[in-house]
């Protein structure tokens, strides 16, 4: 590790990980994901699914959909090894889908993080010599958004060219602010004098949180996910790259807020003086969820926050401290089944409505 921001960092093994979600492998789009479009099926609505095959819930809607009579193609990220050449630029016709949805395009994090604390790995890559993996995913990416160019949806719900801005966590902080939601005090810096500087003025102290992907890899290709945790800017060293910091709230109580075109689903989590910076850390909090219901004021501001980012859906994590309630982060991949199992929230049939009609 760099330095002691990462000491909270929680590490993973290849041994002992869950194997990937089973897929219906005939939603799978395979060898004929570069090829022209085939014929429809009469009155089926066209879907094109894109994410990983770890992700619960994106199987979850796949089968919702595929149940309806919906003529649906599932194209999952880190399979992109298991994929076809492509001749470029390709000849006929444009494959064409009535409704697309994306839940993550990164090819290059092959390694997919959810929130019942597992880090998987897609049988795929594992082939793959350690130090070409970097050189290989970019490749991966680069065949896959040149087949998106090609492809065309009539309507995305969260498309992948959005998701790529509403992912940044420093444009999802403006775009709060600016929809009237209230953020933590920030800074980005590699410079410890300008941290302590920011440290004088939280009187509750500093958080540091990562910018982007929160998988750390090591020298030995080791995997750590990067909780957000309190740092001291007097005991640390800061590493030569940019670092996310942000005053330390003291939380009431923390919501987490899915949002599903408009309508928005709110849990809640009573926090203690004691409990840790991040409540991720522990996966039995996810019991202690309960419903709640947000005032207005604060969800029209979430509504306009997801109209700037254009994306329809979105988890949205807030803090109420007793006297301020603030945004934190928004994820676009929202995971959807662990509130499903804890609070029987509809989620993935609520999204699955949005795919289908659009509301």
């Amino acid at each position: 590790m760099t330095s002691e921001l990462y000491r909270d960092s929680v590490s993973w093994h290849e041994a002992g990980v869950p194997s990937a979600v089973r897929w219906d492998e005939r939603i799978i789009v395979g060898s004929s994901v570069f090829e022209a479009a085939r014929d429809r099926r009469s009155g089926a609505a066209r879907i094109l699914l894109v994410g990983h095959s770890c992700d619960p819930d994106l199987a979850r809607i796949a089968m919702l959909l595929a149940d309806t009579g919906a003529d649906v193609h599932a194209v999952l990220v880190d399979r992109i090894g298991r994929q076809p050449s492509m001749t470029f630029p390709q000849s006929g016709d444009r494959a064409q889908y009535d409704v697309g949805y994306c839940r993550g395009f990164r090819p290059g994090q092959f390694v997919h993080f959810h929130y019942d604390r597992t880090v998987r790995r897609a049988d795929d890559w594992r082939a793959v010599e350690p130090d070409l993996l970097d050189h290989a995913t970019e490749q991966a990416d680069s065949v896959l958004w040149g087949w998106l160019a090609r492809v065309e949806v009539a309507r995305w719900v969260n498309s992948p060219w959005q998701l790529r801005t509403a992912e940044n966590k420093l444009i999802q902080l403006t775009s709060a602010q600016h929809a009237g939601l209230t953020i933590p005090a920030t800074l980005v810096t590699s410079r410890i004098d300008e941290l302590r500087q920011f440290a004088r003025g939280c009187a509750a102290g500093v958080v540091h949180k990562s910018l982007s992907s929160p998988i750390l890899s090591s020298r030995d290709r080791q995997r750590s996910f990067l909780y957000t945790s309190v740092i001291t800017p007097d005991d640390i060293a800061l590493p030569d790259y940019p670092c996310l910091f942000q005053q330390r709230l003291r939380p009431r109580v923390e919501h987490r807020v899915t949002v599903i075109g408009e309508r928005t689903f709110a849990a809640s989590l009573a926090r203690a003086a004691d409990d840790a910076a991040d409540w991720r850390r522990a996966a039995n909090d996810h019991p202690r969820f309960d419903h709640h219901r947000l005032d207005e004021p604060l969800v029209s501001a979430i509504r306009q926050l997801m109209r700037t980012l254009e994306i329809q859906v979105g988890a949205v994590d807030l803090i109420d401290t007793g006297e301020e309630t603030y945004f934190l982060e928004i994820n676009p991949s929202a995971a959807l089944l662990w509130l499903e199992r804890t609070l029987g929230m509809h989620l993935c049939q609520s999204v699955t409505n949005l795919i289908l009609h659009g509301r």
